[in-house]
This record gives structure tokens, C-alpha cells and sequence, in this order.
């Protein structure tokens, strides 16, 4: 459930006033208990603080109350307080003698109650903040990720992608990834984050890639994957990642899919999505030991690597698996030579 435009505008009008405009350069950013002694007020919460990054500020996400504060009973015992609490994101800059605020986005977060939300982390690394929040019922759940890079010629952190998670009660994942060039006009002070992945202005968007697939369904894995335009090829590994291939089926490959399940290893390796590609091979290896194409795929995933001893291992089991068979003839010839002239490594 959204908030209700009157709400949002209570929020915006009535609690303006509420965040902490500074917090004492000696608080300790180790204990969180005192950190939120520090911060916290009749209107306002902290629900997370993390410091660091190249701009040295404290990033602060916190949680805000309407015209009414914290301590009156409405909070406490009334069934709808958390269509009243706001969830939002602030900035300090580190000053001396205090932390002082640069800015606060109230609308970084879904509110308490919006759209089922019930999970957000944010982690700040170098340059580069980034935001994840679960919402959604357990039959129709999404993780929505967001990026922002600063920049300093603009003094400002700028949208520079977004990735949504999500399944659909039918059972179906879906995965969209997105990355913005520099006409964005969205940044981290200013961005709604209940609106961020569907109301982007256009022509900022420098690049999307799209994923629709069933766990266990590796033949319509497939399909999906070669309706992938080639120039969208490195964002694979963003769309079905080394996490999505690991959990992508409970059950081992059986022999009706063993063949898509090694097409799309292939593809992944061709797309050079190699990490991915690795995972999925080696599934098709665990269920069917013997089967050679899986060894040379994984081969090539290894070589393109650069892990020269673990392609001669893989291709020299391709080999010896493909002379049992007596099928010497469709031997790769460059596969026999790269064999051939590292031999010293399959003794290691």
C-alpha cells in the first residue's frame, strides 16, 4: 500500500524541521547504541549509518514520523502508524567539530508500509553508494538495486544504474538491468525510490537488458538468451549472475535437458559471461560425467581465463573421453596441439 498524497505531504511540510542538522565529530561511529543517542529524536530514527567512501562523509538512513513524534500513542497501539513513518537517506559532511548535514532525502526508501516493503542494505564503497530494497508479498517479491557514482564537478552522487530482482507468483523470474549515461538528472538527494525503475526521463539510459526465465526450465532459458542482442552481451552476468546459475535448478539435470543445459553453458562461455558459464558446465559434468562437450566447453571457459593447467585438464579429458567413443576424427586439432604442447601442466 502507497502512501496517500496527504501523507506524503504532511511528511514533507511537517517534518522538514525534524533531522539533526549536526552530530558531534566525537560520537563514536563503533558503537551504534551511542551513534543513535546522538541522533535520534521525537521525530526521527536511526535505522542504519555507514562512513567511508572517497567523499569521507557518514551516509545515515533513518526513519521519520508525520505532524504527530514517536512518543505519542498513535505510535505504539495504532494499526496504521506505518503508513505515517517515512524512510529515508541522509548525508553529512565531516566538518570540524561536527558532522553536518548536506542533505536529507526522505523518499530514499519505500515507507514503513508501502508496497509491502520489509528489507533495504546500503553500502557505500569508494565513489559509488548503492541501495537495495525487498518488497512484495512472498508469492510476488522484488529487490530493487541503485547505483549512484559522485561526481565532483557536480558536488553530487548521480544515478548510474538500477537492477530489479523479482518472481511472480506463476513462479517466474524476472531480471532488468539498466545503466545511465550523464543526461540523468536523478541523484541520491533527490531521487523517489517508489518510482525510480518506472518513471526515468527519456534519453538517459545508456544501456537495458531485459531476463525472463523459469528455474529448471534450461530450454527456455535458452530461448531468452539468444533473443539477447550481442552488444548487450556484457551486461549478462547482471540479468543471471553466478547466484542465479548456482540456484537455478534444486534437482540434478536429467537426460531430457542435459542438451540445453550444456547450449546454454555454451552460450554463456561464447557471451563470455565465463563465471556464470563455469558454474552451469560444471552442473552438467556433476549429472553426466561422460559427457565430452561439457569438458571442452568448460576448456575454453578456463583458457579464456587464463588458466592455461585447468583448460589442459578439461581438454584432455574431452580427449580421452572422445577416443573411448573412438570419435579421434572430430577432435579439435587445436585442442590436440594446446594438449600437446602443455602436457607438464597435467602432471601438476
Amino acid at each position: 500500500m502507497k502512501c496517500s498524497i496527504l501523507s506524503a505531504f504532511f511528511f514533507c511540510c511537517a517534518s522538514s524541521f525534524a533531522q539533526q542538522k549536526s552530530i558531534p565529530l566525537s560520537t563514536s561511529l563503533t558503537n551504534s547504541k551511542l551513534f543513535e543517542k546522538a541522533f535520534n529524536n521525537d521525530t526521527i530514527q536511526l535505522l542504519d549509518f555507514k562512513s567511508g567512501g572517497n567523499t569521507g562523509g557518514l551516509f545515515v538512513l533513518y526513519q521519520k514520523s508525520d505532524t504527530l513524534n514517536f512518543k505519542n500513542a498513535f505510535y505504539s497501539n495504532h494499526p496504521d502508524r506505518e503508513n505515517y513513518i517515512l524512510q529515508g537517506l541522509a548525508y553529512y559532511e565531516k566538518k570540524p567539530g561536527a558532522w553536518r548535514l548536506k542533505f536529507a532525502n526522505d523518499y530514499a526508501l519505500f515507507c514503513a508500509s508501502c508496497n509491502n516493503m520489509h528489507g533495504y542494505d546500503m553500502n557505500v564503497h569508494k565513489d559509488t553508494v548503492q541501495l537495495s530494497i525487498t518488497w512484495g508479498p512472498n508469492s510476488f517479491s522484488s529487490t530493487e538495486t541503485y547505483w549512484f557514482n559522485w561526481r565532483p564537478a557536480l558536488k553530487r552522487w548521480q544515478l548510474s544504474r538500477t537492477k530489479a530482482n523479482g518472481s511472480d507468483d506463476a513462479g517466474e523470474e524476472r531480471r532488468i538491468y539498466q545503466e545511465f549515461n550523464s543526461n540523468s538528472n536523478v541523484f541520491l538527494d533527490n531521487y523517489v525510490a517508489e518510482t525510480l525503475l518506472s518513471e526515468q526521463p527519456s534519453g538517459t539510459t545508456a544501456g537495458a537488458l531485459s531476463l525472463y526465465y523459469k528455474p529448471g526450465n534450461y530450454k527456455g532459458l535458452l530461448d531468452s538468451l539468444y533473443r539477447v542482442p550481442q552488444s548487450s552481451f556484457p551486461m549478462l552476468p547482471f540479468v543471471f549472475s553466478t547466484t542465479d546459475a548456482t540456484y537455478f535448478n534444486n534437482e540434478p539435470i536429467t537426460g531430457k535437458q542435459v542438451q540445453s543445459a550444456n547450449d546454454v553453458g555454451y552460450f554463456l562461455e561464447q557471451a563470455n559471461s565465463l563465471a556464470v558459464a563455469e558454474i552451469i558446465l560444471k552442473q552438467v559434468i556433476e549429472a553426466f560425467p561422460k559427457r565430452e562437450v561439457a569438458y571442452y566447453n568448460l576448456g575454453d571457459v578456463y583458457l579464456k581465463q587464463g588458466n592455461k593447467a585447468l583448460a589442459a585438464v578439461n581438454y584432455n579429458i574431452y580427449i580421452n573421453l572422445m577416443t573411448e567413443r573412438k570419435l579421434q576424427s572430430k577432435i579439435p586439432k587445436k585442442v590436440q596441439d594446446f594438449v600437446n604442447a602443455n602436457r607438464g601442466l597435467l602432471s601438476n
